[in-house]
């Protein structure tokens, strides 16, 4: 009897670690989600050819409205906001970059009911 004390303690501190581990890889990946919209483009590093201004900013644009997105599961209102920008100009900027908001609404299958 006294073997199956330890062992349970064993399991318990195992199962502790799964979850710090699990937690603190979430962390790293916001992190590197939040770093991925601030990451400097490719071409900065080879300017002797010229860097097409309007593309690295329209990249930008949509790295920014896409995580705007993501954080509001979808809502263009909320998205305006944390922007800072009119919703009828984010919802212009989706139609000239042909951003499918739709798709940022949808639940999570984690979120999703099993019947």
């Amino acid at each position: 009897m006294s073997k199956a004390r330890p062992a349970e303690g064993v399991r318990e501190a195992f199962r502790e670690r799964i979850e710090d581990l699990s937690q603190q890889a979430a962390e790293v990946a916001a992190n590197l989600e939040r770093l991925a919209l601030f990451r400097l483009p490719a071409t900065l590093f080879g300017m002797e050819n010229g860097v097409d201004f309007y593309d690295e900013v329209r990249r930008f644009e949509i790295s920014l409205i896409v995580g705007a997105l993501k954080h509001t599961k979808g809502s263009q209102t909320r998205a305006a906001r944390l922007l800072k920008m009119s919703h009828t100009t984010l919802n212009t900027k989706l139609k000239t970059y042909n951003i499918a908001w739709r798709e940022y609404s949808k639940p999570s299958l984690s979120n999703q009911r099993i019947s």
